[in-house]
């Protein structure tokens, strides 16, 4: 579970250094960003991001200055 590490399935992963308003400790942060992400991509676990789009199941992958997430496909029944 990425629970608040990346809110934005785009922004916080293609940008792992920026900084975002929640962020108490901005430095901190952005070093667990980039070190969970990375971790995720090169062992590529499968991660649950609360706030990305349904179902927000997928992996996470290197790419440019930081990282894309790729989603499972979902099927209903």
């Amino acid at each position: 579970m990425l629970g608040d590490v990346a809110n934005h399935h785009v922004l916080a992963l293609s940008r792992p250094d920026w900084p975002f308003g929640f962020d108490s400790d901005p430095a901190q942060a952005s070093a667990t960003r980039r070190r969970t992400l990375d971790m995720a991509a090169t062992d590529r676990l499968q991660v649950l991001g609360y706030h990305f789009p349904w179902p927000g199941l997928g992996h996470v992958e290197a790419s440019g200055q930081g990282f894309a997430f790729v989603p499972t496909p979902w099927q209903w029944g």
